[in-house]
């Protein structure tokens, strides 16, 4: 035992001794210092931020300029690995300026750490550049990453008197100027944003961030968004309705919501704007959470949760409404077309009279989960489906509103507060609803297939009645019932002739004869996908109440 303990402590001795004889490390300012084979040695793997902080003049303890000047210490010279770690900053910072440098632009990646940076001036993130902080801020408590903008009422002394000046907190774009009027010159590839909190704190005609110009590579994965609840203000803003810079972004678990300080809340407040202005849009959209209305103490809330005009886009799993009148609203800033809406839930919309236009023209205090906004005009919705619509309780009185096609499925009833499936064709009429309605046919006798999927004859009298067609779009499916009159002559149907395959309708008296229809190709005929079901009753049975 005596003898091992001898030569654990000769090695240590000789360790100690080859250590002291090379204590420092030649390298670049911020570079961590690492034990290497031959003694201390400069690491490459990261740049430390904290280390380019002025300690005295203008700038001084000003985080943002450290961080901006160890990017670009990375973009320059012999130090081009580019990570920069600045999660050594930890607590309430000073941000005077944009912590991406204006020159020189860089490309790698920023950590940031446990820190609110109290920002005078848009963060406007570089291409190629991605940025990832260490979370959501928690509640109403200040944590982990939170970009928050500066309001010189609130007396917090790392804005020194200053408030916030720009449209937007966090914006992509090129040489400190956010991205917007000069696609594709200014689009950002590659530059994705995660695990942070965006805070407008409260200011009005404020956006907590605004995605023009991004595209593949680039969007907001595992954010939050606070403060936008004041007049004229957004959550977050993607593609400036334009041009088509934000073709292929994507934006994954979102939460958009309004925290304890920041509880003055006004209609015209969006929290979540989509607008690819007739082009084409992000990739993908999904994971999104809006609480609308929490913690504004008054009874005003902003109108719309989630507005939403895209091309080839993806939306899916968006919980909205939280005290807000509409939950998604489609199509009310541009065209919207080959765009997939799935998982769409509203819980607790709040009714606002007079708060916001329905359809236009209608400003009836109405809750609705998703409302199509189209017009048929500049703002067309086509080959758009929605899949899983709903409400949880309280219900939304509508889950489906559809402006252009006058067609509202309401809550409760045969939609059981939920619509499988609902499309919207080619030429923006009904393609084909699982929710209803049932277009109850009367007088004239037409298959108006805008009316709804189910298109239902009842007899009462006896006699011929002859069909005409409506409003036929190329793929529409209809469902025809015919339910022969309970009493006296049966009546007899006669088909148009773009109706083939259509089956004679069963003469016995309280019967019911149904038979399912395509639409052809070039949207002029309709064909019989199979024979027709026959419902008879028989000795003490009915076929019940179609």
């Amino acid at each position: 035992m005596k003898r091992k303990m001898i030569l654990i402590l000769v090695s240590v001795s000789l360790y100690a001794g080859h250590a002291m004889g090379q204590t420092t490390c030649t390298g670049t300012t911020g570079q961590p210092c690492i034990q290497g084979s031959s003694g201390p040695v400069a690491s490459t793997v990261f740049v430390d931020a904290t280390q380019f902080v002025p300690t005295s003049g203008t700038n001084a303890n000003d985080a943002c300029v450290g961080i901006a000047a160890a990017i670009a210490a990375t973009a320059s010279g012999s130090s081009t690995y580019g990570v920069v770690d600045a999660r050594g900053f930890v607590g309430p910072q000073i941000c005077s300026q944009s912590m991406f440098p204006t020159s020189t632009p860089p490309t790698g990646k920023l950590l940031l750490g446990n820190a609110v940076f109290y920002v005078q001036t848009p963060q406007v993130q570089p291409t190629r550049f991605q940025v990832q902080g260490t979370g959501w801020r928690s509640g109403n408590t200040d944590s982990n990453t939170v970009i928050r903008a500066c309001v010189s009422s609130q007396s917090v002394s790392q804005c020194n008197g200053h408030s916030f000046s720009g449209a937007a907190v966090w914006c992509w774009g090129v040489a400190g100027t956010c991205n917007g009027n000069n696609f594709p010159g200014d689009t950002a590839y590659g530059s994705l944003t995660q695990y942070m909190s965006f805070d407008c704190n409260g200011l009005q005609l404020c956006t907590d961030m605004q995605a023009y110009d991004v595209g593949e590579g680039s969007g907001c994965w595992h954010c939050i968004f606070h403060g936008w609840a004041s007049s004229g203000s957004k959550g977050l803003a993607i593609c400036n309705g334009t041009n088509a810079g934000c073709a292929n972004s994507t934006f994954e678990d979102l939460n958009v919501t309004i925290d304890q300080n920041n509880n003055s809340c006004t209609t015209n407040a969006v929290p979540i704007i989509v607008n690819s202005g007739g082009f084409a849009g992000p990739k993908f959209i999904k994971g999104v959470t809006v609480a609308t209305g929490h913690n504004c103490q008054n009874t005003t809330y902003p109108y719309d949760s989630f507005r939403f005009s895209s091309e080839e886009t993806s939306l899916e799993d968006v919980l909205v409404c939280q005290k807000s009148s509409i939950g998604l609203r489609v199509g009310a800033d541009g065209p919207v077309n080959d765009v997939t809406i799935r998982g769409v839930q509203s819980g607790e919309c709040f009714a606002q009279s007079g708060a916001g236009s329905l359809c236009d023209t209608d400003n009836s205090a109405t809750t609705a989960t998703v409302v199509l906004d189209g017009n048929g005009t500049n703002r067309k919705i086509t080959n758009t489906t929605l899949i899983s619509i709903g409400a949880v309780s309280p219900p939304a009185n509508d889950i489906i509103r559809d402006c252009r096609n006058n067609i509202t499925i309401k809550s409760g009833g045969n939609s059981s507060n939920a619509v499988a499936q609902y499309t919207v064709g080619p030429a923006g009429l009904v393609f084909f609803d699982t929710g209803g309605p049932v277009n109850l046919i009367t007088s004239p006798a037409t298959f108006d297939l805008a009316l709804g999927y189910i298109q239902q004859y009842a007899c009462t009298v006896g006699g011929g009645i002859a069909f005409t067609t409506a409003n036929l779009q190329p793929g529409a499916q209809m469902e025809f019932v015919f339910v022969q009159a309970a009493t006296g002559s049966a009546c007899t149907v006669t088909y148009p002739s773009n109706m083939h395959g259509a089956a004679t309708v069963s003469p016995t008296l309280g019967s019911t004869t149904t038979q399912k229809f395509i639409v052809s190709n070039g949207g002029t005929d309709l064909y019989a996908v199979a024979g027709a079901s026959i419902c008879t009753p028989g000795l003490g049975t009915t076929c019940g109440t179609p």
